[in-house]
């Protein structure tokens, strides 16, 4: 990419005049001189990696074989030493001014990490199980000021991935005045309210910074083209904890919340989603709408709020399976969604320029189309028929997936080329 726009802008610079042939060249070099050397601090970043990975490793088994024997008050001093040692190296690093920026984000990304170890370490001291959502919480606590005075997009994902455990571990815990239902499709919707809440506040942070909007914006789509495929399969398990033989109890506050954030995000980043089009912002503030929606219709049915309707059988693999007409709409439902928010993944990534989102969108419209043919033809897996089928189907939809994302891909560098 770098090497394109490199010559993009030699081709123009030649063309008004503003360097001679001889120049533009010798910038050639240059840049190719430099893709050597950073090749070479790469592979030196990587033995390093490795070097001080294995030293640490040893450190751990040396610990770990004497353990016992190692007061409590050195290993208390010990760790606080590590933790204060390692984002002082970092603050330090930073503060010099020093090019190290990229051992700086690590360092503070391992002092982070270290917390959580700290906190077991605390309660393996003091014999402490308690509840383990509350340590994670403390760890999610912990990170959230780091991430906003570094501005560390690698904290940032560590927060993302605390605040996820910690949800679905405060979930399930007994007693717990947030505990759910036993059910996976309630778990789906806590990852949905987050991943819509994530990519609505990325567009609110963008401004701040660049980088922690990036990971709050790419974590919440993974989650949210996870939850969304995952919720095109909802009649299998639709409301299975009042049909399986055992049921926790439990309240709905937890998924509701998760949603209340997702709408949340929505109006915190209603006028920066998507500024390259304003058509497209719209379009985009509607189907994270409409995706909150069906959340909550699953919610619905999940807590007993909407009546889950008659029953519907079919054959399916060999068998017959019984639906409910609510599992079943539903379904439908996220199967539009997933369709619908890879056009728009491709169509903004053709409007702005980002290749990985037309060849996300691309993929996406693909493996929905081999799903849905998979999922519905169960009928005919007592035959050869199915595997046939599903064969030229696979085949056919790779040919014109690939097809498809060239030619966007070429439109794309057109563009480029010519303005």
């Amino acid at each position: 990419m770098f090497h394109d726009r490199l010559q993009i802008l030699l081709q123009k610079a030649l063309e008004r005049k503003l360097l001679t042939p001889d120049a533009a060249e010798a910038l050639r070099k240059l840049a190719q001189e430099e893709v050597k050397e950073r090749s070479a601090l790469t592979l030196a970043s990587v033995l390093g990696w490795l070097g001080g990975g294995a030293v640490a490793l040893g450190v751990i088994l040396l610990i770990g074989a004497n353990w016992n024997g190692i007061p409590n008050s050195l290993k208390l001093g010990g760790f606080l030493a590590l933790l204060g040692g390692t984002h002082a190296l970092g603050f330090w690093i930073t503060r010099r001014g020093l090019p190290y920026e990229r051992t700086a984000a690590s360092l503070h990304f391992l002092g982070g990490g270290l917390f959580l170890g700290g906190i077991g370490l605390v309660a393996q001291i003091y014999h402490l199980s308690g509840r383990p959502p509350n340590g994670i919480l403390l760890w999610l606590v912990s990170l959230v000021p780091l991430v906003a005075l570094l501005r560390s997009s690698s904290l940032a994902l560590l927060a993302v991935f605390a605040l996820v455990l910690w949800t679905h571990l405060e979930a399930v815990q007994a007693g717990s005045p947030l505990q759910m239902s036993d059910s996976f499709a309630l778990h789906l919707l806590l990852e949905l309210g987050l991943a819509v809440g994530l990519v609505g506040f990325s567009a609110r942070v963008r401004g701040w910074d660049p980088g922690v909007a990036t990971v709050l914006r790419g974590s919440g789509i993974l989650m949210l083209f996870f939850s969304v495929y995952a919720l095109g399969f909802y009649r299998y398990f639709a409301g299975e904890h009042t049909w399986a033989r055992s049921h926790v109890e439990g309240t709905g506050r937890l998924p509701w919340g998760a949603l209340g954030l997702g709408v949340a995000g929505l109006v915190a980043g209603a006028r920066r989603l998507s500024p390259e089009s304003a058509w497209l912002r719209t379009r985009l503030w509607i189907l994270l709408g409409a995706t909150l929606a069906v959340g909550a219709g699953v919610a619905g049915v999940e807590l007993g709020l909407i009546a889950p309707g008659g029953r519907m059988d079919r054959h399916d693999f060999g068998g017959w399976q019984t639906y409910s007409l609510a599992g079943w709409v539903l379904t439908v439902l996220a199967w539009a969604l997933w369709f619908l928010i890879a056009l728009w993944s491709i169509a903004w990534g053709a409007r702005s320029d980002r290749k990985g989102f037309v060849n996300l969108g691309v993929l996406a419209v693909g493996l929905g189309v081999m799903t849905r043919f998979f999922d519905l033809v169960g009928t005919l897996a007592e035959s050869g028929t199915l595997f046939i089928v599903g064969g030229v189907v696979l085949l056919g939809t790779a040919f014109g997936m690939e097809k498809w994302r060239r030619s966007i891909v070429k439109k794309m560098q057109s563009k480029k080329a010519v303005a």
